[in-house]
Order: C-alpha cells, then structure tokens, then sequence
C-alpha cells in the first residue's frame, strides 16, 4: 500500500522584489545623491538583508501553507472520487456514498440521481418503523426485504471503493487489479508529487485507509465534503460502507551534510463524507376519484384497513418505451409483486413513494397523515374544490354509471392487449386523459350508447337519474316493454307482408280471370244478339217460311237461347263474386300497407331508442299512469306489446263489409320506409286505446295498428289531451313537466399528498391533503419499466343492486437507475412526472417562481356499474332497415377501466 518516488521540485515559491522599497528605505535614513559611494554601498547592503529576510519568511510561510493545504486537498479530492464510484440496482437505482454531486464547485453543490447507502438504508429504517407504528404489515415485509438488499448492496460498493484506494502493487487474494481499480491512490498519489515541498525531496510513502464514525458526530454546514479531527478516525469493517477517509504522506527531505539520515515528514489529514443532502426530494402522490368518491373512503388507513376489498388484481410493467405509446406492458420482473388485492398495490405505491422521498419523513407524522380525515364524498362541493371544478372526461356530469354486463374484457384487454394502438392503451389514455395522435381523448367514461345511464350518489347506492333509488320494478317493465314493442311490430310486420303479397297475387290472378270472364260474357251478349236476330227474321216471313218452323234448325237455335241465358247468368254471378274477392283484397292490401308502415315505425323507433338509450333517457325515466313511461322531461312512450295476426287483419275486414274501401283507380302499393322525423299524429288519447291496461281489448289493438301513422313515442301534449289527468307518482304530469327534474351532479375530485409535509416534528400539525376539482396531470405518459396497476372489480357500496368499483395505477418511481435503450443509449428512469399544467401548484406557496411538484404515483378509485348480470335477460332489438341488432343490456366496452 505503499508507494515510494523521488519527484522533481518544480514548486516556485520566491516572490519577485519590489524597486520602491529600497528607494522608500533610503529616504528614511537620509540617503541621497549628494552622499559618499560607502554610504550608498552601506544601504544598499542593509537593504538587500532585509528584503532576504522578508523574502525567506515569506518562503517559510508559503511552504508550510502550501504542505498543510496539499494533503488537505488531498483528503479533500480522495473522498470526492470514492463518492463517486457507484453501482446499480433496479429498484433502487444508482447507489453511492453520497446523495451530492459537485457540479460546479465544492461549495455549491448540486443533486443527482445517485443515492446514497447510508440514506437508503435510514429510508428502510424508517419505513420498517412506519410499518410498525401504522400497523401495515406489508411495509414492515418489504421494508425488511429492502434492509436485506441493502446490506448485499453495501458490501458490493464497500468492494468497489477498496479496490479503488489500494495501490497498484498490492494484489488481493493473488490476483491482478483489474483496469481503473487503484485509480483513487493514482490520482491523489500525482496530486501530492506534483505540489510537494521546495525542498529536495519528495513524496515517499502514501496510505489511504477507509473508516467509518456516526455523521450525526460532525457538524459539516451543508458541505458534502468537508476536513475533521484525524483523531476521530476508526476504520471501516469489512465490507461495510465507510464515510470517513484517512490520507498519510511521508516526505523525505534532502540529506544535508553531516546527517545520518534524510529528515521524514510526516503529514495525516482525514475528510468527512456527507451521506445525505440537506433538502428532500419533494413530490406528490394522487388520489383520483374520476366518478365521485365512494362513501367508505375516509382516509389512507380506510383504503388499506377497513375497506373489505373484493377481488385482486395484477401489476404490469412498462418495456420497450412509454405507456400509453409506443412501448407494451408485460409481467413485472420484480418477483414481489404477484397479484395482490387494491389495498396492497396502495401500499406498494405508497411505500414508492416514500422510498423515492428519502429518510427527511417523520414516520409518527406520516401515520397522523394516514389516519387524517379528508371531506368525503358527501361533504365536496365546488366550493371547496381548489381549482376550477371538472368532470375528469366523464360522459356526463350527472351520469356516472351505466346497466351494463360485465364480461370480463376490461381485465383482457389490460393484460394481453397493451401494445401500441392496442385496445387496452386506449384505455388507459381514456383514464388518464392522454392524448393519441394529436387528438384529445374522448370521454373518460365512453359508455356504451345503448347502456342504461344511471347515477351513483354519494352513500354508494345505484339511482336511476332524477330519482332517490333503484327502481328494480320499472326499469325491468320498461325493458320488457321495449323489446316486447319492437317484437311486436316485427310480428305485425312479418304477418302484413305476408298477407301483403297474398292479396297481390290474389288481385293479379283477379284481374286476369275477370278479365277472362268480362270477355265471355261480351261474346255471349254477342252471340245471344245474333240468334235474336235469326228469330226475329223468321218470324217477318213466316208465310214464306212456314214449313221451316217445325225444322230442326229452329229447335237448335231455341235450346242454344237458353244455354246462352242460362250460362251469362252464371257468368254474372261469378264476376259478382270475383268483385267483392278484389274488393276484399284491395283492402287487406290497403290495411296491411297501413299495418306495415306503423309496424315498421315503431320497430325502427323503439330500436333507435334502444341504441341511445343514454342519452334519451340522461334526464331520467319515470312510470306514468294509466300506462306508459315518461322518458326524460318530455317524450312519452306508449308500448304496443301485442302484434297484429293475420287472422285479425282479415277479421278487421269482414267487420268492416259494407264499408268504404279505396277503388280500383287508386290502387295502394306497400310503403316500408322509414318515417320522416316527428311526424304530425292526431292526439293520443289514453280513453280510447290504453294497452296497458288490464283486460285488453283485442279490437282495440286491431284498430290501434291499423290506426294511420300509429305513434308509440309521441310528446306529452300529443299524447293525452288533459296533462293533469295523467299522474307520474304523486304529481300531476303536467306539474312533473312544469317543474323539471333536479339532476344530481358528479363530484370528481382528487387528493394531493405532498411529500414536504411529512418531515413535521410535530404529526398534530400535520397538513391535509389538498383537495382539487380538476386534474392536472394528464398527458404524463407512464415511463419504461415503471408499474401500472389494475383491479375490475376491487370493492362494492351500497344497498342491493350493490355498486363495483375498480382500481386503477400507476407507480413513477417503482424502478429506478440508468436503462438501456434500443439504441445503446442510457437514460436515467424512476423520477417522478412533472405536470403540464404550470398553475396548478402555484397558490400553495407565496413563491410565485417556484416550481410545481411533481407527480410520484396516483392511485384511482373509478368507474362505479352496479352488479345487474342475473336481473335482466339477455335481449336484443332490431332494425329493421338492415337487419342489425343492439342489446338491451351492453357489455363492458374493453376500453372503459
């Protein structure tokens, strides 16, 4: 470990003399120009004596300056370099002796990415003893799982440094130092031999030892670096990390005359290594409620002890490049992240952030912080929101939920459907309000057009909107009642086309055997005409023509008379019959085009109603009375839940013999188009026709389908004639109409936690988080290999049906250190995410240059769709104008978390 060298003295130490003073000197003791040559030769002699004088004192002082600053320097320079020298650890990052970095001088240092052994391992401290306090046993786990790293950890940098200070002639175990191990000692060693003594001589031995003493020992004014006792030294054990490093010089003097031996001087200085900055890292961690907050979020602790969580979910992590983007999330690589339950994966964000925050936390402040009751769900109103109040992206702001059926695609697409462009990245932009492709991301929510809109109110409990509760009763009748509508003008219209192309065909084979029949009887009239006349000759010459009367000609003209007469009045009887066929079907043609075009109307009407059934019914549906629905503020449905049969079609003609049907000038063709929109309908009058009711009349519904341009979706003034006698509960219809509904509002919000709160002596002092209505941190994508967490079903609220919520995250600072890209090119990844938005922070400081916080982990509580999968059958609606079919009740659409 020592190294011996006989250096060149290339230090210069005189000072150049300055002309004045001898002149200055000479003026003093009376000297001038009139005086003898001895006295100018005896003042300058003296002159020339005191300035050697001065000039060797000054040399004196430089040199022992210049020795004693040196080996300073070099205690000085020996610790900075051993700072330095780091190693990595994927979740941990870049580990080092000291959290500073000198970037611009010694005494004005600046942070890194780097953090220390000593701070980490005080973090763990810290973060076990919070576990203890809090009672979360998985900090404690984990905690003592980092501690256990930590050490191997600790031993590995413990190595590095060692090697790095010891000499190049020594070898460890046998073996050859390795390149750029030994380079401390090398540069310290030129740094001394390059600024040795003036003296002959030089630097002959050099000792660098590693040792280690509590840095709560020293008070070092801010300074990473700074010189100490060399008394309060005490080498490192092995393999232990050290803070303190030791230098030894020995100098030998030129050998004078005389002496035996060259004079040693021996110089020690000792440097203090730093382990931790002064100012913490400060960051945020979030807790969104997009859709409102559940009732039985109360505080931290309530999220991790008291709610009974339902389901477990799984974390991914970030490869190949940023989420939502251009990279993929694929199973985590750290084995201590299996699938875990939302109260878990809190605790895992949590514990990130704390471990990023670093040992400046308070662990009885932190615990005062999880147990601090925030205002609940109940309690947050826009006024004290801070920021302007927003919806978070939801599709409306009095909807929240929808009925839908959840089949389990939102988990699929979260975990095989991740990569770029894929259905779950789609998602997850939705859910964090990213932006894809120069686009805005649509609504948060995206429920399906066909689903049901429905509100989940502050206690967690399922609404239908407008109302106080979940009507099971109504919401099921009026589904019955939709599909059964659209069913029965599919019937109806199934049984008119039919009975359509019957009369078609029966009106063609008319005509043409009427036609046949018309021109037998003009030729019987014809042939009848010429034997009259034959008669009528004969009997003007019956003198001539007497012996002929009793020919048999006359016999054969008399019996073909009578077989003409006989076979025209059969003819007549038969063209009488074949008119009433063409009338009877000239009218079942008429009824069953009018049939068509009602049954098609309605089928294509109680579809679109179905297709949009959130937006139609956003403001609400309430039951009327005698029957029917008011949806929304104004629209009432009238359903027609029993079709028309061909038996009744044709019933409704023979009822009607006798009556007028359309002539044979103006034949009616079938009109199966869709209906113009709101088209003119006389008023609907419930006195008349109300299929609701019990006991239905069958002529009535016969009458209602064959009723010209038949409604079942009318306005209230158009469908009743007297508003207050229609009663919607226990108001009047027209007193609903006048009055509105009041809509219920979604409260989104979203806590900030800030890490510069948690480092207060005093945890009854402990700041609340910040409560605020909009959110300011979209577009922050999640980067390469950190975690996103994902729970479909993680708890449920409210009375039957009961409410699921899911659980969605994202942790910034899960892995930390330098990665690898694809290009070979490093980048330093685990620090937390600015937000875009620059305002958002600026009235929780007087400072109005300071910086916002940045954003660590947020953690979501969303998404809330009440558990219908076994109350309402699975049916479907048609359109009749392609054939195409929409649910009553929807899936989950995959990209809706």
């Amino acid at each position: 470990m020592n190294e011996t060298s006989e250096p060149k003295n290339n230090v210069e130490n005189s000072p150049k003399q300055n002309p004045s003073f001898a002149r200055t000197a000479a003026d003093k003791v009376g000297i001038g120009k009139s005086q003898s040559l001895f006295t100018l030769v005896l003042v300058s002699t003296l002159a020339s004596s005191f300035i050697a004088a001065y000039v060797l004192i000054v040399g004196l002082f430089t040199i022992h300056r210049l020795e004693v600053d040196t080996i300073g320097d070099a205690a000085v320079q020996a610790a900075r370099e051993i700072s330095d020298i780091q190693i990595e650890d994927p979740s941990t990052g870049t580990i080092n002796l000291c959290d500073w970095r000198d970037r611009i001088s010694m005494y004005r240092a600046e942070k890194s990415s780097a953090r220390s052994i000593f701070s980490l391992r005080k973090t763990f401290e810290k973060l076990e003893e919070l576990g203890r306090l809090s009672k979360i046993d998985l900090f404690v786990k984990m905690a003592q799982r980092d501690k256990k790293k930590v050490e191997i950890l600790e031993s590995k940098l413990a190595d590095a440094v060692q090697a790095a200070v010891r000499g190049q002639s020594s070898a460890r175990d046998g073996q050859i130092l390795s390149e750029g191990q030994g380079r401390v000692y090398e540069h310290i060693k030129s740094l001394l031999m390059s600024n040795r003594s003036p003296q002959e001589g030089g630097l002959s031995r050099l000792q660098i030892k590693l040792g280690y003493v509590d840095a709560n020992e020293f008070n070092t004014q801010g300074l990473p670096v700074t010189i100490v006792d060399s008394k309060s030294f005490a080498e490192v054990a092995p393999h232990k990390a050290p803070n303190l490093v030791l230098v030894t010089a020995e100098f030998r003097t030129k050998q004078k005359d005389g002496q035996s031996a060259p004079e040693v001087i021996t110089k020690t200085a000792c440097a203090f290594i730093k382990p931790q900055s002064d100012n913490s890292y400060r960051c945020l961690f979030a807790l969104t409620f997009p859709q409102g907050m559940p009732p039985n979020a109360r505080n931290v602790f309530s999220l991790i002890k008291t709610i009974s969580w339902k389901s477990k979910g799984t974390w991914r992590q970030v490869i190949g490049n940023e989420v939502p983007g251009n990279g993929s999330l694929a199973p985590p690589l750290e084995p201590s992240l299996p699938e875990m339950s939302p109260a878990d994966a809190l605790c895992v964000a949590l514990y990130d952030w704390l471990k990023y925050v670093g040992p400046d936390f308070q662990p009885e402040t932190v615990v005062a912080c999880f147990k601090q009751n925030w205002e609940t769900g109940a309690q947050i109103n826009s006024s004290n929101l801070e920021g302007k109040a927003s919806s978070f992206g939801v599709t409306d702001d009095q909807i929240n939920s929808c009925v839908a059926r959840d089949t389990g695609a939102r988990d699929y697409a979260f975990l095989y459907q991740s990569n770029p462009n894929g259905v779950g990245q789609i998602a997850l932009s939705k859910a964090f309000q990213i932006t894809q492709l120069n686009e805005l991301p649509q609504a948060n929510h995206n429920f399906p057009a066909n689903s049901f809109p429905l509100f989940i109110d502050s206690t967690g409990n399922c609404t239908i909107v407008g109302t106080k509760n979940f009507d099971k009763v109504l919401l099921h009748n009026f589904f019955k009642d939709l599909k059964a509508t659209n069913l029965a003008a599919l019937e109806s219209f199934s049984a008119a086309k039919s009975l359509h192309e019957q009369s078609i065909n029966a009106l063609y084979q008319l005509s043409q055997r009427q036609m046949i029949e018309q021109q037998e009887l003009a030729s019987l009239k014809h042939r009848l005409v010429n034997i009259s006349r034959a008669v009528f000759v004969s009997i003007d010459s019956r003198s001539e023509v007497k012996a002929m009367q009793e020919s048999a000609d006359e016999k054969k003209r008399a019996l073909e008379k009578e077989l003409i007469e006989k076979r025209m009045v059969e003819l007549k009887e038969i063209i009488d019959e074949d008119e009433k066929e063409r009338l009877y079907n000239v009218s079942l043609q008429h009824r069953t085009s009018v049939v068509a075009q009602n049954a098609n109307r309605i089928q294509t009407s109680t579809y679109e109603l179905c297709a949009n059934l959130s937006k139609f019914c956003r403001d609400g549906l309430f039951a009327i009375t005698p029957g029917g629905y008011l949806v929304g503020q104004n629209t009432i449905f009238i359903p027609l839940t029993k079709p028309i049969l061909e038996a009744d079609l044709l019933e409704s003609i023979d009822s009607d013999k006798g009556k007028h049907v359309e002539s044979e000038e103006k034949p009616l063709r079938p009109q199966i188009i869709q209906e113009a929109n709101n088209p003119v309908v006389p008023p609907y009058d419930p006195s008349v026709e109300n299929p609701l009711q019990s006991g239905e009349d069958s002529n009535k519904l016969i009458m209602s389908w064959l009723k010209p341009d038949l409604q079942v979706f009318l306005t209230a003034e158009k469908a009743f004639s007297k508003l207050q006698n229609v009663r919607v509960g226990n108001e009047s219809l027209q007193a609903k109409i006048t009055a509105g509904s009041v809509l219920p509002k979604v409260t989104s919000c979203m806590l900030l936690f800030d890490s510069l709160n948690l480092n207060k002596d005093d945890p009854s002092k402990v700041t609340p988080p910040r409560l605020t209505g909009s959110y300011p941190f979209s577009n922050l994508a999640v980067p390469v290999n950190q975690m996103i967490y994902y729970c479909g079903k993680a708890m449920a609220t409210g009375q039957p049906p009961s409410v699921n919520w899911s659980v969605l995250a994202r942790d910034f600072v899960a892995c930390q250190g330098n990665v690898v890209k694809n290009n070979s090119a490093t980048e330093y990844v685990g620090a937390p995410v600015s937000a875009n938005n620059t305002q958002f922070a600026r009235s929780w400081t007087a400072d109005a240059n300071s910086e916002n916080p940045p954003l660590a982990g947020e953690f979501q509580i969303r998404t809330p769709l009440p558990d219908l999968a076994n109350e309402f059958e699975e049916t479907y609606l048609t359109n009749p104008l392609n054939d195409s079919q929409t649910a009553e009740i929807p899936p989950v659409p995959p990209d809706m978390l």
